[in-house]
């Protein structure tokens, strides 16, 4: 159905307020020396909805949709989300690139709705660095994500532009936007609730999952992948176990779709295949590593006996080298 196209960014018009459960506050600051408070997004957590959500409670609530966007092999097939109400529609995750996260603005502005809030899943730059971009067409949207996201992004932040910057130039942000922190673990889109979870371990140890009861759906960011090798460099074999947990903990929101934080094209965000292959991966790598711990050659060869078909073999051979010390 054609909706009429609302502005873009927040507004102080009542209707056009953010719908999460809470103040929208203030702009998240930018660049990691701002620190998770000062300048970022924030507000008090009440149990009741914005005056956008209440007004649209006199009609039948419109379930919400979940639509995806996936960036370009150069930025690793990274997804983002868009949670979308009737009217208002929250972004979950950035790009790495300017040029990406353009893109991303630009697809979100087609689906014609008020962006209320961005929500970062964890501190990997594929996921944050766009949102500089994103909020060029979208200023004033709030910008959150879990407190230890927030000091992972302040602590590490500065350093991932210069790493990053050597691959993409000027196509990488010199200055993150870090987050505000979540004010509550549930928002209010036109009414239906979104549920964030900080459930730890992923591919880093600072994981958030995003669960649209509406939609049946679990936006993972990097708890899972689809379609793709696994990014192991930054865990350990304990921090895999924990990893697998993760897993368990999504599963049991009963998704019929999981959006990995990396999808190659052609995949489906089938639920039950999606968890599997992630867990089966990661057993598999693992009993690879335990047969060679000093042969990085031998552990990726094991791999690809199974996974050779799988998208962005070079994170598969950063992570063996990492795992071994090779």
């Amino acid at each position: 159905m054609a909706r009429k196209r609302t502005r873009r960014g927040g507004s102080p018009d009542g209707p056009e307020q953010a719908p999460p459960a809470t103040e929208p506050g203030a702009p998240a600051g930018a660049g990691p020396a701002a620190g998770p408070g000062d300048g970022a997004a924030s507000g008090p957590a009440t149990d009741q909805p914005t005056q956008g959500a209440a007004e649209g409670s006199a009609r039948p609530r419109v379930p919400l949709e979940v639509d995806v966007f996936t960036g370009p092999e150069a930025a690793f097939f990274a997804t983002s989300s868009l949670v979308i109400g009737p009217r208002h529609a929250v972004l979950v995750d950035t790009q790495l690139t300017r040029s990406a996260g353009r893109e991303l603005a630009e697809w979100v502005a087609g689906k014609a709705r008020t962006l209320a809030a961005i929500v970062i899943t964890h501190p990997h730059p594929d996921h944050y660095f766009g949102t500089e971009e994103v909020l060029r067409l979208f200023p004033g949207t709030p910008v959150y994500a879990d407190p230890t996201v927030i000091e992972e992004i302040t602590r590490t932040g500065l350093a991932k532009v210069a790493q990053w910057q050597q691959v993409f130039g000027d196509d990488v942000t010199s200055m993150p936007i870090v987050p505000g922190p979540l004010p509550t673990d549930t928002m209010l889109i036109d009414g239906s609730p979104v549920h964030m979870l900080h459930v730890g371990q992923g591919d880093c140890t600072t994981s958030t999952v995003v669960h649209v009861p509406d939609a049946r759906t679990v936006i993972s960011g990097d708890v899972t992948f689809n379609g793709t090798h696994l990014w192991t460099a930054d865990t350990t074999a304990e921090q895999r176990v924990d990893w697998l947990g993760s897993l368990e903990t999504v599963r049991g929101l009963d998704p019929e779709r999981v959006v990995a934080g990396h999808r190659a094209p052609g995949q489906d965000d089938d639920a039950v295949r999606v968890i599997a292959f992630t867990g089966d991966y990661l057993r598999e790598f693992d009993a690879h590593l335990t047969e060679h711990p000093d042969d990085p050659d031998a552990v990726a060869a094991a791999v690809n006996e199974t996974y050779g078909e799988l998208a962005l073999p070079a994170i598969l051979h950063t992570g063996v080298r990492s795992n071994t010390g090779g």
